[in-house]
């Protein structure tokens, strides 16, 4: 593992020190003090949660499908009349990728970069042509491969007018494996906070990668919460209120 993430392990450590989170973990024991909730209550709790992240992972995308439309599609098989059919694909990719995250979980198992790559695949569910502008400032349009890195150089031009790098394709793969290295690693440390493992792993990833679509690497962070009860529920307000303008 680079030593950059040695790096990133020291500052998870402090991070986790930090008021907010000790904030964080109080609502925690809040909520777990309720604890035990009946059976049918948590199959309440999680399809309202299901719901909502459906929602709302595909609204800061652009899906133009209302709360209501959501909920009549995934429940009812119901489209919306004049609404674009890529929105309802996109929204069904969504429900399944929530599936196989699901299962990861009940199985017990880690995430591993082909559940990320796999992630991608459901998710998106066919490549697709997005527009583009080369280094020089040029218009273009490329293909985005489901389930694979990036194949081409990308980049953004910032606020100043600056046009910021990300990894170059040849160096995707290992940074992506060294990402997976520490994340397991992190995971161990008990004196790291969950929230701030997901926090700086989503940071870190989109900081390397800067995909079109970011889903499967939000997923690993709230995926890894799901372990913690309800501390995905709390990271998921954060990231989403963080999103809204």
């Amino acid at each position: 593992m680079a030593p950059f993430f040695d790096k990133m392990l020291e500052v998870a450590q402090l991070t986790s020190q930090l008021p907010i989170v000790e904030q964080v973990q109080t609502l925690f024991k809040q909520i777990e003090a309720l604890r035990p909730i009946s059976e049918d209550a948590e199959k309440r709790i999680m399809q309202k949660f299901r719901l909502d992240w459906n929602y709302h992972s595909n609204a800061i995308e652009g899906n133009q499908l209302t709360y209501g439309e959501t909920i009549s599609f995934l429940m009812h098989g119901l489209t919306a009349k004049g609404k674009p059919f890529k929105d309802h694909l996109d929204l069904r990719g969504h429900d399944d990728g929530l599936k196989y995250l699901f299962q990861i979980l009940t199985d017990g198992r880690g995430f591993t970069e082909m559940d990320i790559r796999e992630l991608h695949k459901i998710i998106l569910v066919e490549p697709y042509t997005s527009r583009a502008i080369t280094s020089n400032g040029q218009e273009t349009r490329k293909v985005i491969e489901i389930g694979k890195y990036k194949s081409t150089p990308n980049h953004v031009r910032t606020q100043t007018g600056e046009i910021h790098y990300y990894a170059t394709p040849e160096e995707t793969p290992a940074l992506m494996n060294d990402l997976m290295q520490w994340l397991h690693q992190a995971s161990r440390d008990k004196t790291i906070h969950p929230v701030v493992i997901a926090a700086l792993f989503h940071h870190r990833s989109i900081a390397l990668t800067q995909p079109t679509r970011v889903e499967p690497l939000r997923w690993v962070c709230a995926g890894w919460l799901s372990a913690v009860p309800l501390l995905l529920t709390v990271f998921l307000n954060i990231y989403y209120r963080s999103k809204k303008p």
